[in-house]
């Protein structure tokens, strides 16, 4: 079975931004995401954390999913910023 996806291509200004969703555990053992930003191969400190806590890694993957979305102006292009700037949203 063939895989498709649709690619868009990017305006010459702009950059695709090498983001991760990332989820971790709480102590208490509720999970929780973070938004990180890659720079130079490194990640940085975290642009959006979420502060509730889920009962499962995969209901806190998907809140994080949701929250990247939510900040792309096109979600079907993904987070994109200016040649010299920050993430647009």
């Amino acid at each position: 079975m063939a895989v498709m996806r649709r690619c868009h291509s990017l305006r010459m200004t702009q950059r695709l931004l090498h983001i991760a969703v990332t989820v971790e555990r709480h102590v208490d053992g509720r999970y929780f995401w973070r938004i990180l930003e890659v720079l130079d191969g490194r990640f940085v400190e975290p642009l959006v954390e979420g502060v509730t806590l889920f009962p499962t890694y995969a209901d806190g993957l998907i809140a994080g999913a949701q929250m990247l979305m939510s900040l792309c102006d096109d979600p079907e292009a993904g987070p994109v910023a200016d040649s010299d700037g920050p993430m647009t949203h």
